[in-house]
């Protein structure tokens, strides 16, 4: 369909154009007015016992470490990573979360291959204000603290040489983030543009069968009756 046959049906379908476009500019002020969201990271380490010759069963080699953290992080959690990332450097925002929280044992390897080389605990919350965010940090390594301590103590490890955790930084930074407004609006500008005109064109198919491409199908038409016309001009 060319530009001005799309005009055309367009101006035809003027009533859906309209509500298209209204959709259209009730989403985009939706997306420009949309409230920011209060995000905060720490990473919970843990710590090898202050005195390594008491023998522990969670912490004799820095590697029991990382699987300990890594038990930690699942049961915290309720079960492993819900998503894979492309990059550990994707916040809980960028993945689009607005109100909820991550705990996950950085990994360190490519895309084919995982490598957790680290015994820290990536804790990441967001939520619409800052107090809430607080709080929900506060309980996130709470749970963190409690969970560890009791796998320590169902083990019979002796306190003195339970692995301990510290937080860094140790007064976490609550941040507002907004989103690209701009970007935000232009993408929903486009989209709904693009749905608007699909629906003109699907229309003008229903409405004009065959219409969408008149001249393409006229040719194979008028060839057939060139050729069966010459063909009795021959026979007679």
């Amino acid at each position: 369909m060319t530009v001005m046959r799309l005009l055309l049906a367009a101006a035809r379908s003027w009533h859906l154009v309209l509500l298209g476009a209204v959709v259209t500019i009730v989403v985009t002020l939706q997306v420009v007015t949309a409230p920011g969201v209060y995000f905060a990271q720490a990473d919970v380490v843990f710590l090898r016992p202050v005195n390594p010759a008491v023998p522990n069963s969670l912490s004799v080699t820095s590697s029991s470490v990382i699987a300990t953290a890594s038990v930690v992080q699942r049961e915290v959690s309720g079960g492993p990573a819900a998503s894979r990332v492309v990059s550990e450097q994707v916040t809980i925002v960028g993945e689009g979360i607005t109100a909820g929280e991550r705990v996950r044992l950085p990994n360190s390897g490519g895309q084919w291959a995982n490598n957790f080389d680290r015994a820290v605990l990536d804790v990441q919350v967001v939520d619409s204000t800052e107090e809430s965010a607080r709080r929900r940090l506060q309980r996130v390594v709470g749970e963190i603290d409690a969970a560890l301590a009791r796998r320590q103590r169902d083990a019979g490890a002796d306190p003195a040489t339970w692995i301990r955790t510290r937080l860094s930084p140790e007064v976490p930074t609550i941040r507002y983030l907004v989103g690209e407004r701009r970007r935000a609006a232009a993408m929903t500008l486009v989209l709904g543009g693009g749905l608007t005109c699909a629906a003109v064109v699907l229309i003008e198919a229903r409405r004009r069968p065959g219409g969408l491409a008149p001249r393409v199908m006229a040719r194979p038409q008028l060839m057939v009756r060139r050729l069966t016309s010459g063909k009795r001009l021959t026979e007679s």
